[in-house]
């Protein structure tokens, strides 16, 4: 028997809207990192929709969906910082009512709630670069959004009306990233769908540039950490989880409260670290499985968490694509021992309730409003903040390069790049043929302004722009431009 009646459903639904609308509330304005990644997909599709074209006249790592689907709305509505946060409303809107309808036909309507009070908790509006707001890729939300309706669409229909809608989702997603594409063609596979599997493989072969990363070494220990991550949430997270199991052998209510306070101080990605260990432990039951539940839902989610294998982490490179994983546990959780249901979705909420608590606590920090002419965001950096202001102030005229990151200058400022390339971290030139191929593009059309941003990119493995990469093209900017203002934080040189 459910431990939420269908009955009250539409109750569950109003406080899931409820609880979304809170976890936005606390976070509006803090989605945006003002440097780093999001500028990308600011200022590309703003440049598609003036008559520029992907891959020719623009660098994009992704493929076309996204940029071009923003595009379509920069030129419907024109761009601004509202713009994207309604369209970043719109797809953990979607994503949300998928994830519930995923969850209510795996483990009824519980299932559907804390699945969804996970994903909105932990996923939506959180910090930034990983929110569905200002991510460091749409491609990332636009294929996270179309997988969850993918996957639902094949789960909760048995006939034909639901296919159409999983084939085209499916479709969509393969166009939005690679890393989709595996989710949509894997599912196929296992429910024996070739003809669907072919499609998808074809529009993924069409769509995908080969991503610019993989082919170089620069910044290969940066994505082995993205995808191993620590080893101390993965163990304690797998202790936590065995403890449960165990006392969910004889539950009770006054477990279940315990269990609650309990996990109010555990981070979800802790709770879903052991998420590896969890697939290889199922492989015996997928194969025995008599239903298509489990199957699936093991399909969907071993696939959508292969790029971060051992660091499935929620809140940080994980947080759209993670949604078959949260259906997994809830699903998992709820229905090997229906007398343990309370004891899960205790745990289940209260890391939810921790996740509520770090918005909160995000909420409370010190924020300095930055206004700009596409609109305002919070930037807790105030030295950042006022350099913004400054550099914005400046810039009137001319075409701009900032280095080595922050195209989102040239958003904020309406001042363009004149060059294909508006990336300079390790990863996108730090190879010396393609430092040489933006010099050459660099002669032929110089820019006006260069923007020199105090990003670390340590993180790659690197002490910097100009330092141990990129150093001719440091070299041509130390002798063609002049320092006009200095703004800490932000030096803007002139040609």
């Amino acid at each position: 028997m459910s431990v939420v009646g269908r009955n009250r459903e539409p109750w569950v639904v109003a406080g899931l809207v409820a609880v979304a609308a809170l976890f936005i509330a606390l976070g509006h304005g803090r989605w945006l990192d003002p440097i780093i990644d999001a500028g990308r997909d600011l200022y590309v599709p703003e440049q598609l929709a003036h008559g520029a074209r992907l891959y020719r006249d623009l660098d994009y790592n992704y493929p076309p969906l996204a940029p071009y689907a923003l595009a379509l709305a920069v030129r419907a509505f024109g761009s601004s910082l509202l713009l994207y946060e309604i369209v970043g409303g719109l797809l953990a809107a979607i994503a949300a009512a998928a994830t519930y309808l995923l969850g209510r036909a795996a483990a009824g309507v519980a299932g559907g709630a804390i699945s969804a009070l996970l994903f909105v908790a932990l996923c939506v509006a959180g910090r930034p670069n990983f929110n569905f707001f200002f991510p460091y890729a749409h491609a990332m939300t636009f294929g996270a959004a179309l997988t969850i309706v993918y996957v639902a669409a094949l789960l909760c229909g048995t006939g034909s009306p639901t296919r159409p809608l999983a084939v085209v989702a499916g479709a969509l997603a393969c166009a939005a990233k690679i890393d989709f594409a595996l989710v949509a063609i894997a599912c196929a596979v296992i429910q024996r769908r070739w003809k669907t599997a072919a499609l998808f493989l074809a529009v993924t072969v069409v769509s995908t540039p080969v991503p610019s990363q993989l082919m170089r070494g620069a910044a290969a220990d940066f994505y082995r950490r993205l995808a191993v991550g620590g080893w101390t949430d993965f163990a304690l997270g797998t202790l936590l989880l065995a403890a449960v199991a165990v006392l969910s052998a004889r539950p009770s209510r006054a477990m279940a409260a315990v269990l609650f306070v309990a996990f109010c101080f555990v981070k979800a990605n802790t709770l879903f670290a052991p998420a590896p260990l969890i697939h290889l432990g199922l492989i015996p039951f997928v194969i025995r499985a008599k239903d298509r539940q489990l199957p699936l839902l093991w399909c969907a989610s071993i696939t959508s968490t292969a790029r971060i294998a051992l660091h499935v982490s929620p809140t940080f490179n994980g947080f759209a694509y993670i949604l078959p994983t949260i259906v997994l546990f809830v699903y998992l959780a709820l229905t090997i021992d229906p007398r343990a249901r309370a004891l899960w979705l205790a745990v289940f909420a209260g890391v939810a309730a921790h996740a509520l608590w770090v918005q909160v606590d995000r909420a409370r920090t010190p924020a300095t409003r930055v206004e700009t002419p596409r609109g305002a965001y919070l930037d807790p950096d105030a030295e950042r903040a006022a350099a913004m202001r400054g550099v914005l102030e400046q810039l009137r005229r001319g075409t701009l390069v900032v280095v080595p990151e922050g195209v989102t200058i040239n958003y904020f400022s309406g001042r363009p790049t004149p060059l294909r390339r508006y990336l300079f971290t390790p990863p996108e030139t730090g190879d010396p043929r393609i430092e040489a191929e933006v010099i050459r593009d660099w002669r032929a059309h110089p820019p006006d302004y260069v923007a020199i941003v105090d990003r670390s990119v340590t993180e790659y493995g690197s002490r910097g722009f100009g330092v141990d990469y990129d150093r001719e093209l440091a070299g041509l900017i130390a002798r063609e431009y002049r320092p006009v203002a200095d703004f800490g934080a932000i030096t803007l040189l002139k040609r």
